[in-house]
């Protein structure tokens, strides 16, 4: 499988010890033959992630007009790979209609968090 991935933006002044942690919505797959097709999409892998991410709408914004409380905290926002809303945690490779299958989104998020 293609490893997670995360963007994070450091926060400044009073908000560097204030954490806003987003997990990226990307919904179940509810079957094997679906996670087998999100595997080839943004939502079941991390092949086609940009190196860096724009933190610039709503409450990731920079901008104190735009995001008033949390324009200044730390940032930390999970991309969603795993088809199980980073809850899976299977050591095993699972084979169906011609794909690997991993399921280790539990991984990605205990990494982040520790």
């Amino acid at each position: 499988g293609s490893p997670g991935a995360f963007y994070f933006r450091e926060g400044v002044g009073e908000g560097r010890n204030k954490w806003l942690i987003h997990h990226q919505m990307g919904g179940w797959c509810e079957s094997y033959k679906d996670c087998a097709h999100r595997s080839h999409q943004a939502t079941g892998s991390s092949n086609s992630y940009p190196k860096t991410a724009l933190f610039y709408t709503d409450y990731f914004s920079t901008q104190p007009a735009m995001n008033p409380m949390m324009y200044n905290w730390n940032v930390v926002f999970l991309m969603y790979c795993d088809g199980g809303f980073f809850s899976g945690d299977r050591t095993e490779v699972v084979y169906r209609f011609g794909q690997k299958l991993h399921f280790r989104g539990a991984r990605i998020r205990k990494a982040v968090y520790t």
